[in-house]
C-alpha cells in the first residue's frame, strides 16, 4: 500500500503514522481518499522475521476521517469515516450517512457500510 499526503507524523511507539492534509491510500484494487488517515503497523513481534529493523512494517489497520472516498472498479463509497482492516481485507465505512454505488447492484444506504 502506497499513501501519500501534504504532512506525515509518525510515532514509532504506537507504531502509527498520522497523515493529514489531504491523503490517497492505493492498494491493490483501491484507492481511498480523505481529509486525514491513521495507519497502525503491526508490532515488530508480528513482522517478518527476515525483515530487518530499519525495514518497512506492516500493515495492521488504517482509520480515515473527513469526506472519505473509496474507489474500485465498477464501484465507490462515500462516508465519514472508514476503518480498514488488512488482514481480512475488509473496509467499514460510517458516518455521514454513508454510501455505496455499484455498478451491478446499484445504490445502497445503511447506518454503516462493509465494503469488501
Amino acid at each position: 500500500m502506497t499513501i501519500t499526503s501534504a504532512r506525515l507524523t509518525y510515532s514509532d511507539a504506537d507504531r502509527r503514522a498520522h497523515y493529514d492534509g489531504g491523503v490517497t491510500a492505493r492498494g491493490t484494487g483501491f484507492e481511498a481518499t480523505s481529509d486525514e488517515m491513521d495507519a497502525y503497523l503491526l508490532p515488530r513481534s508480528q513482522s517478518s522475521n527476515s525483515q530487518s529493523l530499519n525495514g518497512p512494517g506492516r500493515l495492521d489497520r488504517m482509520v480515515a476521517q473527513g469526506h472519505v472516498v473509496v474507489q474500485q472498479p465498477g464501484r465507490h463509497a462515500n462516508s465519514q469515516t472508514l476503518v480498514y482492516t488488512a488482514s481480512d481485507d475488509k473496509f467499514v465505512l460510517t458516518g455521514g450517512p454513508p454510501s455505496i454505488f455499484d455498478a451491478e447492484r446499484g445504490k445502497n444506504y445503511r447506518g454503516f457500510v462493509d465494503f469488501l
